[in-house]
């Protein structure tokens, strides 16, 4: 099992899927492959979870939609840079994604039901951001983004042209 930190989530084209890098904090890399049909079934759940975890006192998808503009706002000005993997990193396939509530955050675990296991703890925006990157690959491989909500959608977004994103 790898626990990772951070990941840069890239469009395979060729292949129709959304290609995850990851880095470990031991150093540990893993480039895990998703379909569209696995990511369309786990992404409910984890808007699900963040949209629990909005405070209350405000209209609710005011909250998330403010938070999100924020989030890309931070995100614009300081970039994280891109996961680079080391050669010879081969992709596997992930089957199940699990989602589990811990304490101030989630734990997301993405395996093959075999030899591969990925875990990362999502704490703070760490599952907004998650989002908001599926976001934009759905958008860059013209899935259709009707399984995001409209606080995350935000429609007035410029579409850009990313083939990595973090």
């Amino acid at each position: 099992m790898v626990e990772f930190e951070t990941f840069t989530v890239n469009a395979d084209a060729v292949e129709d899927r959304i290609r995850l890098d990851a880095v470990g904090a031991d150093g540990a890399a893993l480039s895990v492959m998703l379909t569209r049909r696995l990511c369309d079934r786990f992404l409910p759940l984890f808007i699900n979870a963040v949209e629990q975890g909005a405070r209350s006192g405000i209209p609710r998808e005011i909250e998330l939609s403010m938070a999100q503009q924020q989030l890309r706002q931070q995100r614009e000005q300081s970039p994280l840079p891109d996961v680079v993997l080391p050669e010879g990193v081969a992709p596997w396939l992930c089957s199940t994604i699990h989602l589990e509530g811990r304490g101030d955050g989630l734990l997301w675990t993405l395996t093959d039901e075999g030899e591969h296991t990925a875990v990362m703890a999502l704490a703070g925006d760490s599952p907004r951001g998650v989002l908001e990157v599926f976001l934009e690959m759905y958008r860059y491989l013209e899935w259709d983004v009707q399984v995001f909500p409209a606080w995350l959608r935000d429609d007035d977004v410029p579409q850009g042209e990313p083939r990595t994103l973090n």
